[in-house]
């Protein structure tokens, strides 16, 4: 790999020492405001993916390997992690944010010194202080653990080691790239197009054809690729070692592929639109200096040894969004990095542009504000969602009428009244309550939405699932009305007839939660004059005859 020299920084060589320290202040009071909002909802109920990475990773402490009594569509890296998190802060709600609260605060110091390496130390301040805001704020659902959080994390981990291996000329740094790169991988499939960018820049860091296929550089790039694929390799030994291997492989590449192609083409742009407004919706002030920063990268001389190397970085982020054309809120986290270094770079622009100006210090102090104003109307906007809204509320604002809070009541119904070996059923898409029970699902699906989607095997998982559950019927079964778990226009009608048939033959209702549009809940339990839901939105828990 060609050695490269990295272009002069935006700031003087000869920084002041407040410039220098107030960097680590800006660093520091990034961290603390991290802290306060996100201990303040380590209790945030979890929702469907994080119970589902919970739930696995239940499973994988207790020596269950993937796929062999859960089906999902995820490599299982994020819930290796979801079970290294709870194996120090324990199988909670609070020991899984305690995880997510590390791994942002990891890479909110990653970011740091990345961002201080290349544009200096302004930048990298700045870039602190937006990633902050924007990774923990409402519009990405930044307080749930999703996979896109640890994506974001080993992306900007693999392009750090990938700037040290140009610029260092190193092996090691090489082969740390493709091991990072390759960890965003398995966290979720959508980080494919990070590996691939670090394969391209590791591939085309030569100085002419005679290089290019000398042995060091050959050597390079099967370094890089080896060290990508270790992951990835790892996983497969460990399935293959646990006869799983083609259940894994049918879930996570084969369905996958079904999932993803299910949206047209022409849906794309709408989606891309439509959500990407709504990521930005109260960050934009910080968007609209996120934006000049890009145009300050493309535009300006002096970042042109660092240009291309950050932009392809930026790209390749942006791309893992797109996969599937869903741009679901939480899919944009893995991009943020990038984002908040944008924001740095044109931040620090205009306070060295001011610097030259007539007025220096008065034109400084006005390019300082104008960074600080757009991060303070950010948070003053999301205000009472970071300080002051309950976690009854927040939950239903980011999700409305989702049973989320109420499965931890159900859970806790049915861990007081189940065996440790007893399983249950759930009719509907909740894995989080086999991670709040404790208690293993009856099949191996944990999610209803692939036995309801239009794909090839729609119909053999159905009637697979039908024979389970009627050869084994559970004491409990939990049934989630149509709103939650049904999709009258995508559900097979003979599932959903059998479904509802095989509840009322065989079960009674123990406890009932409706709800209504405002996320207001009726409850009636046991001893009460319980009656048929009245409503297509509401959660019963039924015990077998």
């Amino acid at each position: 790999m060609r050695k490269k020299h990295t272009q002069p920084s935006v700031e003087s060589p000869t920084e002041s020492f407040w410039v220098r320290n107030g960097a680590y202040c800006t660093l520091a009071l990034a961290i603390a405001f991290v802290l306060v909002v996100r201990f303040r909802l380590l209790n945030l109920p979890l929702e469907r993916d994080e119970g589902e990475y919970a739930y696995m990773g239940q499973l994988f402490l207790q020596g269950v390997p993937p796929h062999a009594e859960a089906f999902n569509m995820k490599l299982p890296g994020t819930s290796v992690l979801y079970a290294g998190f709870m194996a120090v802060f324990g199988q909670t709600i609070q020991g899984v944010h305690l995880g997510l609260l590390t791994v942002n605060l990891a890479t909110l110091c990653l970011l740091f010194f990345f961002a201080r390496k290349l544009f200096g130390q302004t930048a990298a301040a700045f870039s602190a202080l937006c990633f902050a805001v924007l990774s923990s704020g409402i519009t990405v659902l930044g307080c749930h653990a999703h996979a896109t959080h640890f994506m974001a994390f080993f992306s900007l981990a693999g392009a750090w080691s990938l700037w040290n291996a140009k610029e260092k000329d190193s092996v090691v740094w090489c082969a740390c790239a493709g091991f990072c790169f390759g960890a965003a991988f398995i966290t979720k499939q959508q980080a494919m197009f990070l590996p691939a960018f670090g394969g391209i820049v590791v591939a085309f860091s030569h100085q002419g054809r005679r290089e290019f296929f000398s042995r060091r550089h050959l050597a390079v790039c099967a370094t890089f690729a080896a060290t990508a694929l270790v992951p990835l390799g790892a996983i497969f030994l460990w399935v293959w070692l646990a006869g799983t291997f083609d259940k894994f492989y049918y879930w996570t590449f084969q369905y996958a592929q079904y999932y993803v192609n299910q949206l047209p083409v022409s849906s794309a742009l709408w989606f891309m639109f439509a959500n990407s407004l709504s990521v930005m919706s109260f960050n934009a002030a910080i968007w609209l200096l996120a934006f000049f920063g890009l145009g300050v990268m493309l535009f300006v001389k002096s970042f042109a040894g660092r240009r291309a190397f950050f932009l392809g970085y930026f790209l390749a982020s942006a791309l893992c969004v797109v996969p599937g054309f869903y741009f679901r809120p939480h899919y944009y986290v893995v991009a943020l990095p990038a984002v908040a270094i944008f924001f740095g770079v044109g931040g620090a622009w205009l306070v060295e542009a001011a610097s030259r100006s007539r007025r220096a210090v008065l034109a400084r102090w006005a390019a300082f504000a104008s960074v600080a104003a757009s991060v303070v109307i950010s948070i003053a906007l999301q205000a009472d969602y970071y300080f002051l809204q309950s976690i009854d509320k927040i939950s239903f604002r980011e999700y409305r009428i989702q049973p989320f809070t109420t499965s931890v009541e159900i859970a806790k119904y049915l861990k007081e009244r189940t065996g440790p070996d007893e399983r249950i059923a759930v009719f509907g898409s909740e894995p989080e309550l086999f991670f709040y029970s404790g208690r293993r699902s009856l099949t191996g699906y944990i999610y209803m939405y692939p036995l309801l989607e239009k794909h090839p095997d729609t119909l053999t998982m159905t009637k697979d699932f039908i024979r389970r559950t009627e050869e084994a019927p559970p004491r409990y079964i939990i049934f989630y009305g149509p709103y939650f778990f049904f999709d009258v226009q995508k559900a097979e009608p003979a599932f959903f007839n059998w479904a509802l048939s095989f509840a009322q033959e065989r079960y009674d209702i123990v406890e009932l939660f409706e709800f209504d549009d405002q996320g207001g809940r009726t409850a009636m339990r046991e001893g009460d004059a319980i009656k048929s839901p009245g409503s297509f939105k509401f959660v019963a828990v039924l015990k077998r005859r």
